[in-house]
């Protein structure tokens, strides 16, 4: 049902729109829990916690997925090393160590290959989401 494209997309954007919501939610409800005060650097960390914790637990989600269910991932793999056969034999490209391309796309399909990309989007999500809020949110310091 995921292989889909279409479906592909809504799955791996729901992390994403839950990450955003979270971020939203987090630095509001910091700024409420703190007299109605914010500063700038306090919702930056904000952000950056509710990114790290997000990266986290699809990190272990997908760990799980990973051990209890491993075959789930064998078509999906198929698939993605077929397209990229086809590319390369679309493009002419002599200079591509095919036998490594696969292995390495072998590895972006086990816990160890999945866990930096997923950081990395969640951190650049989070980030992006809590300095757009952070604009709106925190309070400037009048000097007098």
């Amino acid at each position: 049902m995921f292989l889909l494209k279409e479906n592909n997309f809504l799955f791996r954007s729901f992390s994403s729109i839950i990450l955003f919501v979270s971020v939203i939610f987090a630095i509001i409800g910091t700024k409420k829990a703190s007299g109605n005060l914010i500063t700038f650097m306090r919702s930056m960390f904000t952000g950056f916690m509710v990114s790290l914790i997000n990266g986290i637990i699809n990190f272990i989600g997908f760990t799980i997925i990973y051990f209890s269910f491993p075959a789930i991932f064998d078509k999906a793999e198929k698939i993605a090393k077929e397209i990229f056969i086809n590319n390369v034999k679309t493009n002419q490209d002599t200079t591509v160590n095919i036998a490594k391309a696969i292995e390495n796309i072998h590895l972006q399909f086990t816990p160890g290959g999945f866990l930096l990309p997923n950081m990395f989007t969640s951190f650049i999500i989070g980030m992006l989401t809590t300095v757009f809020v952070t604009a709106f949110v925190y309070n400037r310091i009048k000097n007098i």
